[in-house]
C-alpha cells in the first residue's frame, strides 16, 4: 500500500514463558510448535502489505545479535533501554517522518502474536489504514470468544464506517484487565473487544496526539534528533516510561477500533499453548520428546532430553536442558514470580539471561 510503513515492536522479554524465553532469546524468537519463529511469521504477515524496505523493527540493544542473525538487511531501531510502548511509537514516528513525511501511515504490531488467517489480517489492516487516513488513531480489536481476564478490553461506541464484513467504530472507553464476573459481562454485551496492541495511524496524527496528551515527551522529540546516537541516548534517559495506551489512546478523542476478521492469540503464558498447538486425545500439548501415560490437560515442552509424565493432570512441565519448570496450569501466569526469585540467587545468571 502506498506510503505505508510497518513498525514491529520486538523488545519484550516474554518472562511468563521462562525458561523457554530468556533475556538473550525472548518469546518472539520461539517457534511454539511451528516451523518458524513468531517474529519471522509476524514479518511475513506485514510484508503481505508493506514492501520490505518499509518494514522497521524496534528493539533493545541487548538483542542486536539476534537481529543481525535473523534479519540481515532490514532496518532496525535499537533502543538504549526499554521505556515501554509510548517511547517506541514516538521513536518510530520520528524516523518515518524523516523518511516519508507527515502523511505516511504506520502499522504498529507486536512481534510475538499468533495469527493464522493472514488474508483476514491483510483485509483488516487495509481497512484500518483507510480509517487512519481520515484522521483517526486506529486500534484493532479482537472479538472475544471467552471471558478472558488476562487482556485489556475496548468498549465500542457509534459506527464510523462499514465495508462488507469490515466495521470501524468510535471508541467509548478502554478497560483494564477485568475479573471473571466482569469479563463475562463484556463477552455477553457484544460491545467489547480484546485490546490487541496493534495500531494504525498517520505520522501527523500520532505526533499531534503526543503534543496534546504527552507534552513532556513531545518536547523531547523537538529537542533531540533521534537519528543521532548521542541525542537518542539523551532522549531515552529523560523520556517517561509509559505505555501508548495510558499515554495517548485512553485520552485522545479521535480513536477508532476496527473489528478484526482474523484469529489472534497473544500466547501470554504456557496455559494458552493449547489454543495455538494441537492437543492429543487427552488434551495434552506435547512439544519435543515426551512420554505421557495417564496424563490429561498438561502442557509439556522438552527442548533437550526426554520428559516422562505419569498420571498427572493440569500441569505445565517445561524442560530446556539446563532448567526444568513444573507449575500447576492454573498458576501459569505466576511464572514471573518464580523467575524473580531465581534472579536473586547469585551464580544463577545463566539460567535466565
Amino acid at each position: 500500500m502506498k506510503n505505508l510503513f510497518a513498525g514491529i515492536m520486538a523488545g519484550g522479554k516474554g518472562e511468563r514463558l521462562w525458561p523457554l524465553s530468556r533475556e538473550s532469546h525472548p518469546k518472539q524468537f520461539l517457534k511454539i510448535g511451528r516451523k518458524k519463529t513468531l517474529i519471522e511469521l509476524t514479518t511475513e504477515r506485514v510484508e503481505s502489505l508493506v514492501p520490505r524496505e518499509n518494514v522497521i523493527f524496534i528493539t533493545t540493544e541487548k538483542l542486536k545479535h539476534k537481529f543481525l542473525e535473523y534479519f540481515p538487511g532490514y532496518r532496525v531501531l535499537f533502543e538504549p533501554v526499554g521505556k515501554n510502548t509510548a517511547a517506541a511509537c514516538a521513536f518510530m514516528a520520528k524516523v518515518v517522518q524523516k523518511v516519508a513525511g507527515n502523511d505516511a501511515v504506520i502499522l504498529m504490531v507486536p512481534a510475538d502474536h499468533v495469527i493464522i488467517d493472514v488474508d483476514g489480517f491483510k483485509k483488516t489492516v487495509e481497512f484500518a489504514v483507510k480509517i487512519a487516513r481520515r484522521g483517526y488513531l486506529v486500534t484493532i480489536g479482537i472479538v472475544p470468544d471467552r471471558p478472558e481476564t488476562g487482556y485489556g478490553y475496548i468498549e465500542r461506541d457509534g459506527v464510523i464506517e462499514e465495508w462488507g464484513d469490515l466495521k470501524a467504530f468510535k471508541v467509548k472507553k478502554f478497560h483494564e484487565k477485568p475479573d471473571r464476573e466482569r469479563a463475562v459481562e463484556y463477552l455477553n454485551s457484544g460491545n467489547f473487544y480484546w485490546n490487541s496492541g496493534m495500531f494504525v495511524w498517520s505520522v501527523r496524527d500520532i505526533l499531534d496526539a503526543f503534543k496534546k496528551h504527552m507534552p513532556g515527551l513531545y518536547a523531547l522529540l523537538e529537542k533531540y534528533d533521534l537519528t543521532r546516537g548521542e541525542d537518542l541516548l539523551a532522549f531515552y534517559g529523560e523520556v517517561e516510561e509509559i505505555s501508548i495506551d495510558y499515554g495517548v489512546m485512553e485520552k485522545a478523542e479521535n480513536i477508532a477500533v476496527v473489528e478484526a476478521l482474523f484469529d489472534w492469540e497473544d500466547v501470554g503464558s504456557f496455559s494458552s499453548f493449547d489454543r495455538v498447538v494441537d492437543t492429543d486425545e487427552n488434551g495434552n500439548v506435547v512439544i519435543g520428546d515426551a512420554v505421557v501415560l495417564g496424563g490429561k490437560n498438561n502442557i509439556i515442552v522438552s527442548d533437550g532430553g526426554l520428559v516422562a509424565i505419569y498420571n498427572v493432570q493440569n500441569m505445565v512441565v517445561i524442560h530446556t536442558g539446563d532448567v526444568t519448570l513444573v507449575i500447576p496450569r492454573d498458576d501459569a501466569q505466576d511464572v514471573k514470580k518464580l523467575l524473580k526469585e531465581v534472579r536473586k540467587i547469585e551464580g544463577f545468571e545463566s539460567y535466565w539471561k
